[in-house]
């Protein structure tokens, strides 16, 4: 199995003021200059990162393919980065090179989970039906190209995520030194336990 990455996210579930207000920081204080704001930014793609594997989480709506190398033996395929929005597409290259898309309704369901499920979305055989018995492409054979994310806003994100985010920018924020190793974030234990609700379960 293989992830890419088409579309990210198109802003962040944080905003620059967002956290400045956290800190309770003035933002005319001559403290805060492009360094600190820079800084701040990248704390927060840092941390908003950081959440989405902990929790193995998409926030905002984003574009993946999911590549695979043969049909599984159970009726299912599970969608990774819940919450599962959409299904672009399913196709399958045989070993002749030839790519075949599969139809929805008539070859697969799809399955999306409430967004405040801990399980991922998945594509489920109809009943009676089978995957494809052709002879693959070695390489990568099966792309399912969907769509994830609580949403294109910053307020589709459960705001308990956005509170542990907040939390983890502000202590990386005001003690830099002690808190990151090297490039490791040292985790506060309260966030952890703001974000375990949203982990995904495998089924």
């Amino acid at each position: 199995m293989a992830l890419e990455l088409i579309t990210d996210a198109a802003i962040e579930p944080i905003l620059y003021q967002n956290v400045i207000d956290h800190l309770r920081i003035n933002p005319f204080d001559e403290e805060i200059d492009e360094a600190s704001i820079a800084y701040i930014e990248t704390l927060i793609r840092a941390v908003r990162n950081d959440v989405e594997t902990f929790t193995s989480r998409s926030l905002i709506t984003q574009t993946w393919r999911l590549y695979l190398d043969a049909f599984p033996g159970e009726s299912y395929i599970e969608i990774p980065k819940p919450p599962l929005q959409t299904i672009s597409s399913v196709k399958y290259i045989d070993s002749d090179g030839t790519e075949t898309p599969m139809v929805l309704t008539t070859d697969y369901l799809v399955d999306s989970v409430s967004k405040e499920s801990s399980r991922c979305g998945r594509i489920v055989l109809p009943y009676s039906g089978s995957w494809p018995s052709a002879t693959l492409h070695p390489v990568n054979p099966i792309v399912i190209e969907f769509v994830c994310g609580y949403g294109l806003l910053a307020e589709d994100v459960p705001k308990r995520i956005i509170q542990a985010m907040l939390l983890e920018i502000a202590s990386l924020y005001e003690n830099r030194e002690t808190i990151i190793v090297g490039k490791t974030i040292q985790r506060l234990d309260v966030y952890e336990r703001l974000l375990w609700p949203f982990r995904v379960k495998v089924v």
